[in-house]
């Protein structure tokens, strides 16, 4: 059985080696923390294939509205939901 000066040695073993890893994992090699610019890092090119196996890129898009949505194969309790405010957002803008 440990002694309790070898149990709160330990516990600050612990606590500084975490400490450390956690350090490590925000600095980066420069000794800066990463900055946030603000801006999304979605959007540019893009190749798909639809819901009938047929090759689509961005191209296939422009001068038109698009609005790409991944949902999950089972999902219900949020899928419906935002796929009705999608719904209704597109119909709100009417025809493009």
């Amino acid at each position: 059985m440990p002694s309790r000066k070898q149990a709160i040695f330990a516990v600050i073993a612990l606590f500084l080696t975490l400490a450390i890893a956690l350090a490590a994992a925000l600095f980066r090699g420069d000794g800066h923390l990463p900055v946030s610019t603000g801006e999304a890092l979605v959007g540019g090119s893009f190749s798909l294939r639809d819901q009938d196996g047929k090759m689509v890129t961005d191209r296939n898009f422009l001068g038109k509205y698009m609005l790409v949505f991944f949902g999950y194969t089972y999902c219900p309790d949020i899928c419906p939901t935002e796929l009705q405010v999608m719904t209704q957002a597109i119909e709100a803008m009417g025809r493009a």
